[in-house]
């Protein structure tokens, strides 16, 4: 007896069977179900005659719903009743079902004729993704494009965000597919589906293969990998996971800084949660197709495209992402691939970095955490009044660009409203950091401040610190002198203090504002000290003492206002850093965050040309925990072919290429790694490859070299260019390594 579609009486389910039939077509059934359901064909009288009919009418009605679309009597299908999926492998095959076979289907669902107005979700998609809706391929040039109710979204290789008219948003980092039988009731069958309906308080469900995951006004995401449990990332919020077969709550879930794998049993494993791609999203939808745009949306862990942007440090085109570190002996070069040499998706002057023989042990460590001694960010605000959202500050040892609201200008000014402006920044252990800048606060009527302070998180539109997603960690605000609420405050998390001081009124006007925020003690031990005093001030005074942090995820520093009847300027803003000489030891990862490489599954690409070598072997890059270890590595081989090397527990992978790229042009390789299969990609192509099992390996390989290797290793060091390194936590497909390569052609 096959489960919910045959009884213990031998009696067949027809809408049951055919709703299988439409997911077995769809290729959406797990392998145990559909041996279930051929078993069942094969043996049952009756299961044999629907099948057949099943696949008849299907022919028949892809005619019959060509010719009601021309007449403009396709009917909209509306779910119903059990779970509202398809009847058919697209929603018009199920609208021409109902015209010709109302009365088998007129039970399940419910009929609506075209109207105007009726629910959908708008569409916007990265520059030149791959994607289709009900199998059709869809172009991301075309407007207007709307995902309604019963649809299948399939996401190939981008990045897509739809809107529900509710205001609720949806993002969809492929590969991916969802459908959508209801609007709020989206089905993930795999990849990554994002959901952000903050402020709305509209209960959505997301369902998977196991789990219901339901909230009420939230930022979450959930996973699902290939035979493998969900995973639920929360940012704000809480949300509910229920498990689908039973019904029955197995966890409730509230920010915890951490992502879950959860079982439908509620077995649940931690990870590391996963960034947040709605701040950065509008930008990435609004740029022209070209290499940078597809891979920013195949949604990277790490993107460092070689623009060097201060001496020894490399930016991090991924949002929050940390920077890389290059030896002073490599110099960048505006010799990448570019259209001179063919590549019209890269701009004309590429730069790239030169590695030579010269180079240091280590030539480019990805994903490490510079150590600074004096300033990181610096900016005086000299801007002509357009807006800070974008700009680079004057002084920015790592890179980073101000993500800001509107009402934030690069001269200083802040409007009458609320929002934040902040730089990407995460602190290390055994520095004493310093944030400072001078505010001023008109007078007004108003409960409104400015202020300034360390958070985890960054967010563009209305939103200040612990709101809106941004969660303040460390942070103080400056009130105007007619304030009704007449104290400022210093904010540890949730816990407030406020300050005052004698003498002077410490409200309105122009206030320096500073917070020492000490890590020499180590994880743990993070201290932070407030302080304020007036311009005409000789010293600070601290206005609240040093305290032990409640929690240390910091990922950005900046400003935050609630000014909707308060004007404010910033006149500078600084972050300083100083190592202690009497702190302990400093020890500092050097691959930490986005560049962690997991022995699981991952991958990463690149653009290499080499220099002709006399028959050398080199290391490309290797991923370790250590110096002496090279768990993963590429290389040239000594007649200049790429080998890719991966441990594997009781026997390793090796793969290499046949064509040789020791022609000094420019070559793009990825590497792409799982459980089940090992990828060498050259140009877009897969060149070598391993498909056997590889079991699951855990944990991350804590340090990425690019360039060198151990110091015991029989390979020498890389000699030549690289360009466009990207590192991701999964595996890519073929398609979308094929789209990198096309969109640097721009063919």
């Amino acid at each position: 007896m096959i489960s919910g579609i045959e009884s213990p009486d031998g009696k067949i389910d027809l809408s049951a069977l055919w709703r299988e039939l439409e997911d077995l077509e769809a290729n959406d059934l797990a392998p145990e179900r559909r041996d279930e359901l051929m078993e069942l064909v094969e043996r049952s009288p009756a299961a044999q005659h629907a099948y057949l009919a099943y696949f008849e009418m299907t022919a028949m009605l892809e005619a019959e719903a060509s010719t009601l679309a021309e007449q403009s009597r396709l009917p909209v299908v509306v779910g119903q009743g059990w779970r509202a999926r398809q009847v058919f492998r697209q929603s018009l095959l199920a609208a021409a079902a109902l015209v010709v076979l109302s009365a088998i289907v007129a039970t399940l669902l419910i009929v609506r004729q075209p109207e105007s107005g009726r629910g959908h979700l708008a569409v916007s998609v990265t520059a030149d993704a791959q994607w289709t809706i009900n199998g059709v391929i869809q172009d991301p040039a075309e407007s207007g494009t709307q995902v309604e109710v019963g649809s299948s979204v399939k996401v190939r290789s981008g990045t897509m965000e739809l809107i529900l008219e509710s205001g609720v948003n949806y993002v969809i980092q492929g590969p991916a597919h969802v459908s959508f039988p209801e609007l709020d009731r989206p089905i993930l069958h795999h990849g990554w589906l994002w959901v952000d309906s903050d402020e709305l308080g509209e209960p959505i469900v997301v369902e998977t293969p196991d789990l219901k995951v339901r909230d009420i006004g939230t930022r979450f995401a959930v996973r699902v990998g290939k035979d493998e449990p969900a995973e639920v990332h929360l940012l704000n919020g809480k949300v509910e996971v229920f498990a689908k077969e039973t019904n029955k709550k197995v966890a409730s879930l509230v920010p915890e800084e951490q992502g879950f794998i959860i079982s439908p049993t509620g077995e649940s494993e931690v990870l590391a949660l996963a960034g947040d791609p709605f701040p950065g999203l509008a930008k990435l939808l609004a740029a022209k197709a070209g290499y940078p745009t597809t891979v920013l949306s195949q949604n990277p862990a790490g993107y460092w495209r070689m623009a060097e942007s201060e001496p020894g440090f490399l930016f991090n085109e991924v949002a929050g992402g940390l920077v890389g570190r290059l030896d002073p002996k490599v110099l960048t070069d505006e010799g990448g691939p570019a259209s001179s040499s063919g590549f019209e998706g890269l701009e004309e002057k590429n730069r790239c970095v030169h590695i030579s023989d010269a180079a240091g042990p280590v030539p480019i460590s990805l994903g490490a955490i510079p150590v600074h001694n004096g300033v990181i960010f610096q900016d005086n605000f000299n801007g002509a009044g357009d807006e800070l959202h974008g700009s680079t500050p004057d002084v920015t040892t790592a890179g980073a660009k101000w993500v800001a609201s509107p009402i934030f200008k690069n001269n200083g000014s802040v409007g009458n409203e609320t929002g934040s402006a902040t730089l990407a920044f995460k602190p290390v252990n055994g520095v004493i950091y310093t944030l400072d800048a001078t505010v001023t606060t008109s007078s007004g009527p108003s409960q409104d401040w400015i202020g300034l302070g360390f958070a985890q998180g960054q967010a563009v539109s209305a939103a200040r610190f612990d709101y809106g997603g941004m969660a303040g960690r460390v942070w103080m605000l400056h009130r105007g002198a007619d304030t009704t609420k007449p104290e400022n405050k210093a904010w540890m998390s949730a816990s407030v203090s406020d300050w005052n001081w004698s003498g002077a009124s410490p409200l309105g006007g122009t206030m320096d504002l500073r917070i020492v925020l000490d890590t020499t003690q180590g994880a743990g031990g993070w201290t932070a000290t407030w302080f304020a005093k007036r311009p005409t001030d000789i010293d600070y005074q601290m206005v609240r003492g040093t305290e032990l942090l409640i929690n240390e995820s910091i990922t950005s520093a900046g400003l935050s206002i609630i000014g909707r009847k308060l004007s404010a300027s910033v006149e500078n803003f600084s972050l300083t850093a100083d190592k202690k000489t009497t702190a302990v030891p400093l020890v500092v990862n050097p691959v930490e965050g986005p560049a962690n490489v997991a022995r699981k599954e991952g991958a990463m690409s690149f653009w290499l040309r080499c220099q002709p070598s006399g028959g050398h072997q080199e290391i490309i890059w290797t991923a370790g925990e250590g110096g002496n270890d090279e768990s993963i590595r590429a290389h040239l081989t000594a007649d200049g072919r790429i080998g890719f090397f991966i441990e594997n527990g009781r026997y390793d992978v090796l793969v290499a290429s046949e064509q040789s790229v020791n022609d000094g042009a420019w070559h793009h390789l990825a590497f792409s790694w799982s459980p089940s299969a090992v990828h060498l990609y050259l140009n877009g192509r897969v060149v070598a490859s391993d498909s056997d099992y590889r079991g699951l390996q855990q944990g991350v390989m804590r340090e990425l070299r690019f360039g060198s290797s151990s110091p015991d290793s029989d390979f020498d060091n890389f000699n030549g260019w690289a360009d466009e390194i990207a590192l991701w936590d999964r595996a890519l497909t073929p398609e979308e390594v094929a789209h990198q390569y096309r969109s640097a052609r721009a063919k």
